[in-house]
C-alpha cells in the first residue's frame, strides 16, 4: 500500500454575528416615494440585503439600502451580518407605503362673529376617513361627522382641518375665524337727543317696534 504526502488542514472556528440592529424596522411613509434602511449599530465586517428570509443573491451589499413604491404598497428586505465566512441570521426590515387621504373641502363656513364664539363649517371629505381640527397648539379629537364646531374664540386665529385614513394626514383646509369686538355702550341724554360714544360704524336706534338705522349718526332726536 502506497500512502500520499500529507497535507496539513486548519480549522477556524469564527463567531457567527449577532443579529442586526436596524434604525428602524417597521417604517410607514405617506404616498410614494423611497425610504432607506439603515444599520443602527455597526459591528460586523459587511451587511448584506436580500428580498427573502432564506437563500438568494444579495440585492445589495453595505449598511444601507434604499427602496421605492408607489403608495399602497408593502415592501420588505431582509439583512444580515457578516464576518469572514459567518453570516448572522437574516433581520426583516419592513417599509408601508400608504395613500395621502384627500384634503377636506370646505361647503360652508361661518367664518366670523360678533364677539367670543363658536365656530361650525361644513365641509366634505373622502369615504372612510376620520378628521381632525387644529388651532395654534390645540388638537381636537378624532371625528367624522362633516359638521364641526370650534371650542369658544375670544380673537381671531387661523384654524385648519385635516383628514386621516390610520396611517396619514391630508394637507389643510384653512381658514380665518375672525371674532369682531362688540362696540361698548354708552349713551348720555341732553334733552330730546340721545347722544352715543363715537366707537361704532353703524348705529341702530329703536323707539318701541320702530328701528331706524341711520350710518354714521351717533345721535338720534326724539319728540
Amino acid at each position: 500500500k502506497c500512502e500520499s504526502i500529507r497535507t496539513r488542514m486548519i480549522s477556524v472556528a469564527s463567531p457567527i454575528p449577532s443579529r442586526p440592529s436596524l434604525e428602524v424596522e417597521i417604517q410607514t411613509i405617506c404616498g410614494g416615494g423611497t425610504f432607506t434602511h439603515k444599520i443602527a449599530d455597526e459591528k460586523a465586517e459587511e451587511y448584506r440585503w436580500y428580498r427573502n428570509s432564506i437563500g438568494g443573491m444579495p440585492l445589495k451589499i453595505g449598511k444601507e439600502i434604499t427602496i421605492s413604491a408607489s403608495a399602497n404598497h408593502y415592501d420588505t428586505v431582509w439583512v444580515s451580518a457578516i464576518n469572514g465566512y459567518c453570516a448572522s441570521p437574516r433581520v426583516q426590515a419592513i417599509a408601508h407605503f400608504y395613500p395621502i387621504p384627500e384634503t377636506p373641502v370646505s361647503v360652508k363656513i361661518i367664518d366670523s362673529l360678533c364677539g367670543p364664539g363658536t365656530f361650525t363649517f361644513h365641509f366634505s371629505g373622502s369615504h372612510g376617513v376620520s378628521y381632525q381640527y387644529f388651532q395654534n397648539d390645540l388638537n381636537s379629537n378624532f371625528f367624522t361627522d362633516t359638521i364641526f364646531s370650534t371650542p369658544e374664540l375670544n380673537q381671531s386665529t387661523n384654524v385648519a382641518l385635516k383628514s386621516f385614513n390610520g396611517f396619514c394626514y391630508s394637507s389643510s383646509l384653512i381658514f380665518t375665524a375672525v371674532v369682531k369686538p362688540l362696540p361698548n355702550k354708552k349713551i348720555e341724554r341732553n334733552g330730546k337727543i340721545l347722544i352715543a360714544t363715537k366707537n361704532a360704524d353703524t348705529y341702530m336706534w329703536s323707539k318701541g317696534v320702530i328701528e331706524n338705522t341711520i350710518p354714521g349718526a351717533n345721535f338720534f332726536t326724539f319728540n
